[in-house]
């Protein structure tokens, strides 16, 4: 079954090639939701789908579910598969290491967590039409693999929820995120939105330079900060420039160091 939802002169084609509907109906929605890139999705259930298929779409990205056949397998390494960039879809790491090794690398955990699945798009440079020119980053770290190690950059998109879809939400328009009730919030201008990430995933994630962690329940934009209030006995509180004025605590271990990051802002504009 093929999806398209646009038609750009240069479409890029994503195949999923898993035996679990569930598990290529989810994958499926969310490139839709979350990978604007994609102008069209493939889907196969075998592997007499999957070779006519990839014949058919000339995909620029495979998604392949394990365990996958020898055969399957073998098909990955030629014709209009060879090349092409594959994710490895496995509820068992360990187990598909084998599998993943092989095909290059790349895995995302079933079920599929979205911002794992943008993180893992976001991670792939040079991504042209026909899978061609397409820079391989080793993938190992974002889901935990002991094979990690490379550094994937600072986190500038984030997937949020709202009215149950996924939507990309550009970091740089997030004042502050917080947590309410066990739960982490990315917060606008004029919205707020739920988000499956910690505060401590988001502070390690975010570029030190522009979000900072004021607080045990707040890491602030330090370009919306517009005063820091002194409350009286060392103690001071943080005003956001935003249409709502918000004031957010600022616990006292950090304010010397927000004091510093943000007069140096000041003194280079």
């Amino acid at each position: 079954m093929a999806f398209y939802y646009s038609t750009p002169q240069d479409p890029l084609i994503a195949m999923i090639i898993d035996k679990e509907m569930h598990a290529r109906q989810r994958l499926s929605r969310l490139l839709r939701e979350i990978a604007p890139e994609f102008t069209g999705i493939a889907e196969a259930a075998n592997d007499n789908e999957a070779v006519s298929k990839i014949e058919r779409f000339t995909p620029d990205l495979i998604f392949v579910g394990y365990p996958a056949t020898k055969r399957l397998l073998s098909e990955m390494d030629r014709g209009y598969a060879k090349g092409v960039p594959k994710v490895v879809l496995c509820k068992n790491v360990d187990r598909a290491q084998p599998m993943i090794d092989q095909l290059g690398g790349y895995f995302l955990r079933k079920p599929v967590d979205a911002q794992h699945l943008r993180d893992l798009l976001d991670s792939m440079n040079g991504f042209h039409a026909n899978g061609h020119g397409m820079h391989q980053v080793d993938y190992h770290q974002l889901n935990g693999s002991a094979n990690g190690g490379h550094n994937q950059g600072y986190l500038n998109r984030l997937v949020v929820r709202r009215h149950s879809q996924f939507r990309l939400l550009p970091v740089q328009k997030v004042l502050w995120f917080g947590t309410e009730y066990r739960l982490v919030y990315a917060y606008t201008e004029k919205r707020r939105y739920p988000i499956d990430l910690g505060l401590e995933q988001l502070e390690q994630r975010l570029d030190p330079n522009l979000f900072v962690r004021v607080h045990r329940s707040a890491i602030v934009n330090v370009s919306r900060i517009q005063e820091i209030i002194p409350t009286g006995g060392g103690r001071c509180k943080i005003l956001l420039d935003d249409p709502q004025q918000r004031i957010l605590p600022l616990s006292a271990s950090r304010a010397r160091m927000l004091k510093d990051l943000v007069k140096d802002k000041v003194n280079h504009h």
